[in-house]
């Protein structure tokens, strides 16, 4: 009989749990298991993909079926392997931010390959730009109603605000979204309020043009620095596996792939972030150009303060992330310190009774002089243990 987890073990959940259940189950494990809160734990990277796996297979109503009736083995080919819409969504706050850039199209192209014949191309991209079009008018409906809550009623705006924030900043990758988020709405509002219309539109529009270059140059480098390092990574392996390469310790192995990983994850995360800004400009400036020029000015405003807000928030959370891994990182330091005394000692003391046994059995005993008598004549003398004194027996 199979040890493995079921997808329900993994979550933490009943067989019977509902879809809500489920999801309120994945997020939570999503964000203790997250790689970024666990920068020094080789196995989080696991935890982290067999978490995404589960929540793929049981987040599917037609592949949970399949699921429950027979196993893994029911389900197709790649259905168990880790989908990149799962890692994807983990990565970026978990459904934290559905209300700001939705589902990443990123990710559904990794997973949803074109077919191979031209005809199938052309109908899935047909699919795809339909469903990205429909959650541009969803994100359009959810940030209008935001602004709209913001020119009406700014006492629930705030306190709403208040709320959407502590569930952001606490998910997945949320301070750094909500930095980046609320820099696209600060620079968004002041491109299309009043007070930036002509040379100071012109210049909003230049920073954010120098801003996305800037990241796109970044995320390039990661991709290219990563590659270079997988390619060095194989190299060793295909090395090491015709005898010439160097013997590497099996644990350093395991945190080298765990460090491969983070890289991994963080460049993704990088290009990711790429695609979470340009919906964001979309959708904000969706909204803004079609308003009239009096409500326009109320929801730049209230624009520009859910920006200020953002980023705020993701500036302190990040600090706050900051202190925990450095903390982190000093703790596992001590630890490998006391581990390093601790096997120091032993070796020192195995030594020393190695020395002391090698000592014992290479020197010959040394004979002790017969005892006399007051007479002179040699006595006889009991063996007796080396810690007691010997008795003289008198003639």
């Amino acid at each position: 009989m199979s040890t493995e987890p079921t997808y329900y073990e993994i979550l933490g959940v009943e067989k019977t749990a509902t879809p809500s259940e489920i999801k309120k189950a994945y997020y939570k494990l999503a964000l203790s298991c997250h790689p970024d809160k666990n920068p020094n734990n080789p196995q989080a990277d696991e935890q982290f993909k067999a978490i995404g796996e589960a929540y793929g297979i049981l987040s599917d109503e037609e592949k949970r079926k399949h699921y429950d009736m027979y196993g893994k083995e029911g389900l197709d080919d790649g259905d168990n392997e880790v989908n990149m819409r799962g890692m994807m969504r983990m990565l970026f706050g978990a459904g934290a931010f559905d209300d700001c850039f939705g589902e990443l199209s990123l990710a559904q192209m990794m997973d949803d390959r074109p077919e191979s014949d031209e005809s199938g191309v052309d109908e899935q991209m047909k699919q795809f730009e339909k469903q990205l079009e429909a959650q541009k008018g969803e994100l359009v409906e959810a940030l209008s109603a935001k602004l709209k809550l913001y020119a009406e009623n700014k006492k629930q705006f705030e306190q709403e605000l208040e709320e959407d924030i502590e569930e952001k900043k606490s998910s997945p990758g949320g301070a750094a979204l909500l930095r980046t988020i609320g820099y696209v709405y600060r620079e968004e509002a002041k491109l299309h309020a009043k007070k930036f219309l002509g040379i100071g539109s012109v210049i909003a529009g230049g920073r954010q043009k120098f801003h996305n270059l800037s990241n796109g140059v970044k995320a390039v480098y990661s991709m290219a620095s990563l590659q270079a390092k997988a390619q060095q990574m194989e190299k060793e392996e295909q090395a090491r596996a015709d005898g010439k390469g160097r013997a590497v310790d099996e644990e350093k192995e395991v945190l080298q792939q765990a460090q491969f990983m983070q890289r991994s994850l963080d460049t993704l995360f990088k290009v990711g972030s790429l695609e979470v800004e340009h919906v964001c400009r979309d959708v904000c400036e969706t909204i803004l150009k079609d308003t009239k020029k009096d409500v326009r000015k109320q929801w730049c405003e209230g624009l520009e303060t859910l920006g200020l807000r953002y980023r705020k928030a993701g500036k302190a959370a990040a600090k706050e992330e900051k202190k925990q891994k450095d903390e982190d990182r000093k703790k596992l330091e001590e630890d490998l310190k006391k581990q390093i005394h601790q096997k120091h000692e032993m070796e020192t003391q195995a030594a020393t009774v190695t020395a002391t046994t090698t000592t014992a059995t290479t020197t010959p005993p040394t004979s002790a002089p017969a005892p006399t008598s007051p007479t002179g004549t040699a006595t006889a003398a009991t063996t007796l243990p080396a810690d007691d004194a010997p008795i003289i027996l008198g003639a």
